[in-house]
């Protein structure tokens, strides 16, 4: 009997075994209904996580200097980060390891320059001109679009990310550049950006109506055939 695996995928062994010892493969041969239970199937993702888990992580090197190096190295991080400008996606997927504004590794005083990282309130910000870290420059705060951008992932290089489409608009949670022509939502009500900002903006949607949005209401429209498609209508303002 052949087990085989699905397009894109591989067989590794389903037993908890040493990276040496696991195998990756498309097919198996198998003798067995009962053999089947000895595989299972695995992306290509997730085989590169095992390959790079087995690679890091040495269960015969695990000591309490091992865990100290470990330690040493996630302490480092913080601090050394910002030496290189991840991909926007990359540094918000791993955003906890960037300095968190106002802790030791980005303390008030600090001269940071433009494209340092750093979190605060839970989102991660990207500094837009060179200045000094100060307690009335707060990151998200009004008045600061100069200064500090919320960083968010480039939609053309990662579809997986909101299309800012009619469909698919662009959640807004203050302090984001707008793109004309790009959908935007916010507390549940749809805009239309009719002009670039170029700087981040930090008031609300409803704010900006008439400057650079339009507010977008959706019509179900039904066709012949019986079908209903999403009609923007944009709604004047006064």
């Amino acid at each position: 009997m052949i087990l085989q695996s699905k397009a894109g995928c591989y067989l590794t062994e389903a037993a908890d075994v040493s990276i040496e010892k696991r195998h990756f493969v498309n097919t198996v041969s198998i003798s067995t209904a009962a053999d089947v239970q000895k595989w299972r199937e695995v992306t290509e993702e997730e085989k590169e996580k095992m390959l790079q888990q087995g690679t890091i992580f040495d269960l015969d090197q695990l000591s309490g200097e091992y865990l100290d190096k470990v330690d040493t190295l996630l302490a480092t991080i913080p601090a050394r980060i910002n030496e290189k400008l991840l991909p926007a996606a990359d540094a918000l997927k791993h955003q906890s390891y960037y300095p968190e504004w106002g802790d030791e590794n980005a303390p008030m005083g600090k001269e940071v320059d433009a494209g340092y990282r750093l979190r605060h309130g839970g989102k991660l910000y990207e500094v837009r001109q060179p200045h000094t870290l100060q307690e009335q420059w707060e990151p998200g705060a009004e008045g600061v679009e100069s200064i500090y951008e919320l960083l968010q992932s480039d939609y053309e290089e990662h579809p997986q990310e909101h299309e800012g489409t009619l469909e698919d608009p662009i959640p807004y949670e203050g302090n984001q550049v707008l793109e004309e022509g790009k959908y935007y939502e916010q507390n549940g009500i749809i805009y239309l950006c009719t002009r670039n900002s170029v700087n981040p903006m930090t008031h609300t949607l409803a704010e900006l109506v008439g400057q650079y949005v339009e507010e977008v209401e959706k019509e179900g429209i039904t066709d012949d055939k019986g079908d209903s498609e999403i009609v923007p209508e944009t709604t004047e303002s006064s």
